[in-house]
Order: structure tokens, then sequence, then C-alpha cells
């Protein structure tokens, strides 16, 4: 990662600082596009857990392993998918950075 420099042709390699701030700042982007989705479906988990009476055995039989199962999906698959397509679409992109990276004056360079 290099520092935007638009008056030198050798790129400068960009300083600790700047690397955690760009990822400090695209953590906390991530983290409000990533949470709304988390707490739906820890929602609906919680929900048919909810059913289950712990004096009462029998009642574990009732649980909805289907949600338990997409939540656990949507937790450890589509949330990291969504940490590298975010990742791989800024960079790639004309301004070869992610939003945190353009903050702190980063650019992806070959």
């Amino acid at each position: 990662m290099d520092i935007l420099d638009h008056t030198s042709t050798t790129p400068r390699l960009a300083n600790f600082g700047q690397r955690l701030a760009a990822i400090l700042l695209d953590g906390i982007i991530m983290s409000i596009l990533t949470t709304p989705i988390m707490l739906g479906f820890m929602g609906s988990l919680m929900g048919s857990m909810a059913t289950v009476d712990m004096e009462n055995p029998e009642s574990i039989e009732q649980i909805d392993t289907s949600s338990i199962m997409t939540a656990f999906l949507v937790i450890y698959v589509l949330i990291p998918i969504l940490y590298i397509l975010y990742q791989a679409i800024f960079e790639s992109s004309k301004y070869q950075a992610t939003p945190g990276k353009m903050v702190a004056k980063i650019k992806v360079t070959d």
C-alpha cells in the first residue's frame, strides 16, 4: 500500500499509523453494514430457543434446527464473504483503495 503522492514517480510505503487508521475506519464501516444482518439472524435464533423449557428435556426436540444452522451459516460464511468482497471491490476500483484507505491517503499499487 502506498501513499497517494502525485509529485513523485516512486511510491512511498504507508506508515503504521496510516494503516491502522485505514483498517479501523474500514472495520467501523463493515460493522455498520453487517450488524443489522447479524442481529436479524440472531433474533430469529433467540426466538427459536425461547420455546425451550429447561425443566423439561423433551422440549429440546421442539427447537427449529434450520434457524440455528442458518444463523451459523450467516455468521461464519456470509459475513466473511462480505468482508472479502468489500476489500476486492474497492481495491480493484479506479480509486485502488477502500474508504478507510482513501481517508488515510493510501492507495494499493502493484
